[in-house]
């Protein structure tokens, strides 16, 4: 069913809606506030996403005034959330909510108890969203992306990261299993020096779609271990560069709604 609405940029992971599920299945979504990931504008028919997503489908409407983008945040769906603080803690998202103000809004609304803060993203656009960097792929598993190569400008922050997932734990108080994804070497835009990610992939049902970036040794490497990790799903791998070349990705211009009686 396609449903038609203004907007005034692609990225539905930051603008829609982030959708629940209580005990009994039944939907409801949040509507967080939107401000152009805190320096684009237009931004005022995306802030109406939301709203509008989670009046189509039906579910229990719940507003939430601080602002926040889905590409943001990672859950494991049992209570535990990973993010960056080079975007959550940006002065030009939330400049008069503390880091644990902010704790406090996420876990009322998310019914999470437990937060993993990384450090820094890999794109300056959205200031450092997680869906580039790491993602859950099942209860206590994570998929983070890693690079390798020492001389590399995203080298540190990058190993900083896994250093952190490495050593943390989900809301169980059990030792994070990390999967390791290297990233792609290629830079895409020039004078721009963000790395290719394959982290930035939509879970769909029985599939997986990930973006490729003609870059044939990661690309295969990267379908690979998404094929193990996803092993009961088909893996589509689509040209990400255009994507890519707009300011983000597969993730980022997607946004589930989960099954709900």
């Amino acid at each position: 069913e396609i449903i038609q609405l203004k907007i005034d940029d692609c990225w539905a992971r930051d603008s829609g809606a982030i959708f629940l599920l209580n005990d009994k299945k039944k939907l409801g979504g949040i509507d967080w506030e939107f401000n152009g990931w805190g320096k684009f504008k237009p931004y005022d028919s995306d802030n109406k996403i939301a709203k509008f997503m989670i009046e189509s489908t039906n579910a229990k409407y719940f507003k939430n005034n601080m602002i926040l983008e889905g590409g943001s945040i990672h859950v494991d769906g049992e209570g535990t959330l990973i993010t960056t603080e080079q975007c959550l803690l940006n002065k030009n998202r939330n400049p008069n909510l503390s880091k644990e103000q902010i704790e406090s809004n996420l876990k009322d609304y998310l019914g999470i108890n437990k937060i993993i803060w990384l450090k820094n993203g890999t794109d300056e656009g959205t200031d450092g969203h997680v869906d580039n960097i790491a993602c859950f792929v099942a209860s206590g598993t994570v998929i983070a992306l890693t690079c390798n190569d020492k001389n590399d400008t995203y080298y540190e922050k990058i190993n900083e990261n896994l250093e952190i997932l490495k050593t943390s734990t989900d809301c169980k108080g059990n030792r994070l299993k990390v999967i390791e994804l290297e990233m792609s070497y290629k830079r895409l835009i020039p004078n721009d020096d963000e790395p290719c990610s394959y982290i930035n992939f939509y879970i769909a049902n029985n599939g997986i779609i990930m973006p490729t970036f003609k870059d044939k040794k990661a690309d295969d490497n990267a379908k690979n271990i998404l094929q193990s990790i996803f092993s009961d799903r088909k893996i589509i791998a689509i040209n990400g560069i255009d994507i890519s070349m707009g300011g983000g990705n597969v993730h980022c211009i997607t946004q589930q709604q989960p099954n709900s009686i």
